[in-house]
């Protein structure tokens, strides 16, 4: 699933068992999504992205959903 979104917040969150970064993004509208372990595109969100527009792509999984992708 695809969503345009303003990202509000971003919570840096442990790193994987891998060591990559993963993190807590809040959007518009309050809601909150992790991005997904060992995703590459976790490493594109810094401050520069909080108010910005963006597309994320999502994937629901047992643990609810979870941010796969970031376009501009």
């Amino acid at each position: 699933m695809k969503r345009d979104a303003t990202i509000t917040g971003l919570e840096r969150l442990r790193n994987s068992r891998d060591g990559n970064p993963q993190f807590l993004v809040t959007i518009d509208g309050g809601a909150t999504y992790r991005t997904k372990a060992n995703t590459s595109d976790a490493y594109k969100l810094c401050s520069y992205y909080i108010g910005r527009r963006v597309t994320l792509e999502m994937t629901r999984f047992k643990s609810g959903w979870q941010i796969v992708g970031i376009g501009d």
